[in-house]
């Protein structure tokens, strides 16, 4: 018996360990590990790695607040793999520096979440954002999650800005409970300024709650919401919206939804 306690407090102990050299490789990320390019004045964002590193430094602390990063090349997940990316910025941490995808496409991301808590929120390339987000383009790619979920930025917060990103339409942005709320093409949830973006992406509700909204640009919008374009397929249970599912004292002007086959289940379609 004594052989055997000692066997699972061993077990346990190196157990442990490896989650202490686990946290301690997610912490050891700095921007010191990004090829700093002099004569642009922003940090090179290459290849998936750059990409994980980014979250990593986000998420656990570095707001990159005052930063520049610039995508300089074309990056490909394995669409294979399931969650085989974590979103740059999560319910406690927001990204506030500026990244400049340059016109280069990210694709084959996939977040699959399939809870309702706060873990399960906050989802898309960008979770959450308060800095500077443009020239993005997103493809072939799946993402779902609980409540702000939006192919470039889950949520937007006050002094964030979304500007000249595409979502192309073999993007999925998807609920992943009946409890769901606030999805977007392009924002989930927006408290910032979204300008000149495009969507075309495959966005699926089903949340079951009278105040879940989906939109082809933005599931639920309390600011500014400028020349953007959708021609996103939608479908939901209750209040979908070719372009902001719901707009509660924003501006949405210059807007233009080009979708057809639009679904509700229960209660409204608003195109």
């Amino acid at each position: 018996m004594k052989t055997y306690i000692l066997g699972n407090i061993r077990r346990a102990l190196v157990a442990v360990c490896l989650m202490g050299i686990s946290a301690a490789s997610m912490a050891a990320v700095s921007i010191s590990d990004f090829y700093y390019n002099r004569d642009g004045g922003f940090y090179e964002i290459r290849t998936k790695a750059d990409l994980r590193n980014l979250a990593t430094l986000v998420n656990t602390g570095n707001c990159c607040a005052g930063l520049t990063f610039r995508q300089v090349a074309d990056i490909a997940f394995d669409t294979i793999s399931a969650n085989n990316f974590k979103a740059i910025g999560n319910a406690v941490n927001a990204f506030a520096g500026t990244f400049d995808g340059d016109g280069h496409t990210i694709s084959g991301i996939n977040i699959k979440k399939s809870g309702s808590g706060f873990t399960d929120s906050f989802q898309g390339l960008f979770g959450r954002n308060r800095g500077t987000v443009k020239n993005v383009t997103l493809a072939a790619s799946r993402i779902s999650g609980h409540c702000h979920v939006g192919g470039i930025v889950g949520q937007n917060n006050p002094g964030g800005t979304i500007s000249n990103c595409t979502v192309t339409a073999n993007v999925s942005v998807l609920a992943s409970s009946t409890k769901s709320l606030y999805h977007g093409g392009i924002v989930g949830y927006n408290r910032g300024s979204v300008r000149k973006c495009t969507s075309s992406a495959n966005m699926s509700d089903n949340g079951q709650q009278s105040h879940c909204y989906v939109g082809g640009v933005a599931g639920y919008n309390c600011y500014y919401v400028c020349e953007c374009t959708s021609s996103s397929s939608l479908s939901g249970e209750y209040f979908v919206e070719g372009l902001v599912g719901q707009n509660d004292g924003g501006a949405c002007t210059g807007c233009h939804y080009y979708g057809s086959g639009a679904t509700i289940r229960r209660y409204v379609l608003r195109g």
